[in-house]
């Protein structure tokens, strides 16, 4: 299970630990036995449906929370930032739904996993902490392209929801996150970067959990 270890790291840059938790991330979260029978186009059917269900709520969710947040007054000088990603989250759930036909998913059918995720964002109303929670969900994102993009799609049963991930490219938006998160990190009191550096873990461990709580719940 994904895990990493934050109390080593009190010293080193944010990015710099960013980096290593992403590797876990890699390592754990794109190993995972459903991301590999996506890739290989074995995944089951109703399992692919749940998955992107939930993913296109958390989409949406995260889209509602940053425009949220960006009405705040200490976030004017990001508000720019906010808007760009609550946007893209905004068309990449559209697009999820649209691969599920008449999509209507109510909180009732979310996972225990995702209503928990969607409530520690809520909890976020810091705008660098928000940034640091959102920050492993665009990496995966990135690293699952690349992924894709040695797949061979002639029929694969997947391969517009694999298409799909080249048009949301998250790159740049890592790029904008990074360099703000990493610019205001050295003027953070020593004793708010654990809790900065915890929100990331954790928020990670929920992409996780949420592929595990999907693959598992779905084979009973």
């Amino acid at each position: 299970m994904y895990s990493v270890s934050i109390s080593k790291e009190s010293s080193k840059p944010l990015v710099e630990i960013m980096g290593n938790t992403c590797f876990c991330l890699d390592k754990d979260v794109l190993d995972h036995a459903l991301i590999k029978e996506l890739i290989d186009g074995t995944l089951n059917e109703g399992l692919f449906k749940l998955l992107v269900e939930q993913q296109a709520w958390l989409g949406y969710e995260i889209s509602q929370q940053l425009m949220a947040i960006s009405r705040l007054k200490h976030t004017t000088y990001i508000k720019p930032l906010f808007l760009k990603i609550a946007n893209y989250s905004l068309i990449e759930a559209d697009d999820l739904s649209s691969q599920l036909g008449k999509f209507k998913i109510s909180s009732n059918e979310l996972l225990p996993v995702c209503k928990e995720y969607i409530n520690f964002l809520s909890t976020l109303e810091d705008n660098f902490l928000f940034l640091i929670a959102i920050l492993p969900r665009f990496w995966l994102k990135a690293q699952l392209r690349q992924k894709f993009r040695k797949l061979n799609l002639f029929k694969h049963p997947y391969k517009r929801y694999i298409k799909s991930s080249f048009y949301h490219d998250t790159r740049v938006l890592i790029t904008r996150i990074t360099h703000t998160l990493d610019t205001q990190f050295g003027t953070i009191p020593k004793e708010q970067k654990l809790a900065i550096k915890q929100a990331f873990s954790k928020a990670a461990s929920y992409e996780y959990r949420l592929l595990n709580e999907v693959y598992y719940l779905a084979s009973i």
